[in-house]
């Protein structure tokens, strides 16, 4: 049965798996009801000590690896009331994938009422990525004060360059407050998850509405274009007297892409599949009947399962090698650099500079060069080259979105006669051994026995997490 917590499997299931395993349901030896009781049971007798028990994993793990992270708050009547914590693994990945996160503070309560709150990132592979938690009794400005101050002196004082939370009035004021150079945005899955609720049947089904909407929300590469398209579909579906499209559009600068263009990495956490992923990832193990106990256990596993699936990724990206689609240098040169799934990305802007990109014109201006590129979406495009460093800046923002070079200024540094990427467009954080050279190194005292006859040998060993 503690197998089954761990894997997340509840009662009714638990006991089906019982009666698998022993043959039929008359050698199982106990009723579904009394499962439940047991656990009905086992909750009620560890109530008092749940917390108690919950900080003391915290503690030993930080004893067998004491860069685990952990702190925590008790109000006057000794009840835990605040907790965060973050591994070795979380405070590494932070290091390297700490730019952009995540923030989400909508997940369903414990037992007690506190609200979990998940810090996650994306990592070389691209997928959602495990950064550090907390469990909140309230969401008060103080509590994620105190919660984002917690986060930072877990990661050495480095604030991220972008954050993305749901609409909470209080975390906002608190990063305000605590990350003030940090961009905040707000998360647009939550946001456009909430779309259906705020109009009428009619609209709901009107699948001319939702493109129409996505194509502005998603679609739209400047203000203008924003704020003309967004007008149209609010007057043509009469939606002018609705508080919620109104607030929104009041808001726009917080949650709309096109006003985070020029942020480095914005793109990376804006698309809906990344919000569900993380979702769907933390729903697994939080519900409110479990006690702290019950989530430590799935937790645990969960994020176990997460890491093996980077392992996985890893292992593909450092034992195979993906099929080269044009004789370009550039093209082996960054097969060897970039993981599978970012390589997969840049092989997809290099193939549509080859087919589809056109220079039409080119100006230059002392050290600039200003090139015009036309291609099948029908929009011209325009790159800015600085001849000494060979670094553009091209009108799609491509670059500065995801942090991999568009089809344009590819095709620029092609008539450029650069044969490969120049290195100041490779971004650490997608490369295939991007954590090899990160460590935190620690020192502490770690007492190894060896029994070899009636001897025992005491090192003190320096601790590397590669």
């Amino acid at each position: 049965m503690f197998n089954c917590h761990k894997a997340s499997i509840g009662t009714s299931q638990a006991y089906r798996l019982l009666h698998v395993r022993e043959g039929g349901f008359e050698n199982v030896g106990c009723t579904k009801r009394d499962l439940q009781n047991y656990f009905s049971d086992l909750r009620t007798k560890i109530k008092d000590a749940d917390a108690q028990m919950f900080v003391a994993q915290l503690e030993r793990k930080k004893e067998v690896n004491p860069a685990f992270f952990y702190e925590f708050m008790v109000d006057e009547q000794r009840r835990l009331v605040r907790v965060f914590w973050a591994d070795a693994i979380c405070r590494k990945n932070y290091s390297v994938f700490g730019d952009v996160i995540s923030v989400d503070a909508t997940y369903t309560t414990n037992q007690y009422n506190m609200k979990f709150v998940p810090f996650t990132g994306v990592n070389h592979h691209l997928q959602s990525v495990f950064l550090g938690a907390a469990f909140l009794a309230d969401e008060k400005i103080d509590s994620y004060v105190w919660l984002f101050n917690t986060f930072l002196k877990a990661m050495g004082g480095v604030a991220p360059h972008l954050i993305i939370t749901d609409e909470d009035a209080s975390m906002k004021a608190a990063i305000a407050q605590i990350l003030p150079n940090t961009a905040h945005r707000l998360c647009m899955w939550h946001i456009m998850e909430k779309v259906p609720e705020k109009v009428g049947p009619s609209i709901r089904k009107d699948e001319k509405f939702w493109e129409r909407l996505n194509k502005c929300v998603w679609g739209t590469e400047n203000s203008d274009d924003f704020v003309s398209q967004w007008n149209s579909i609010i007057t043509d579906y009469e939606l002018m007297e609705n508080d919620w499209f109104s607030n929104r559009f009041a808001i726009r600068e917080s949650w709309i892409p096109v006003y985070f263009l020029d942020i480095p990495l914005a793109g990376m956490l804006r698309t809906t599949s990344r919000s569900e992923s993380a979702n769907s990832f933390f729903n697994r193990f939080i519900h409110r009947k479990l006690t702290f106990v019950e989530f430590w256990l799935r937790f645990d596993t969960a994020l176990e399962c997460q890491r093996q699936e980077e392992l996985k990724a890893d292992n593909a990206s450092l034992h195979s090698t993906p099929k080269l689609m044009t004789p370009w240098a550039m093209e082996k040169q960054c097969r060897g650099i970039y993981t599978h799934e970012v390589f997969s990305k840049f092989q997809e802007q290099l193939v549509a500079a080859r087919d589809h990109c056109i220079i039409q014109g080119i100006s230059e201006c002392e050290d600039i060069r200003c090139f015009t590129i036309s291609s099948l979406t029908g929009k011209d495009r325009v790159v800015h080259m600085n001849k000494s460093n060979m670094l553009g800046r091209c009108s799609c923002k491509l670059y500065e979105s995801y942090g991999i070079p568009c089809r344009h200024i590819i095709q620029v540094l092609r008539v450029e006669k650069q044969n490969e990427i120049p290195s100041i467009y490779i971004m650490k954080r997608w490369e295939t051994r991007c954590k090899r050279c990160v460590l935190y190194i620690f020192f502490y005292a770690c007492f190894v026995s060896f029994c070899i006859g009636q001897q025992s040998f005491c090192f003190v060993l320096q601790g590397t997490i590669l």
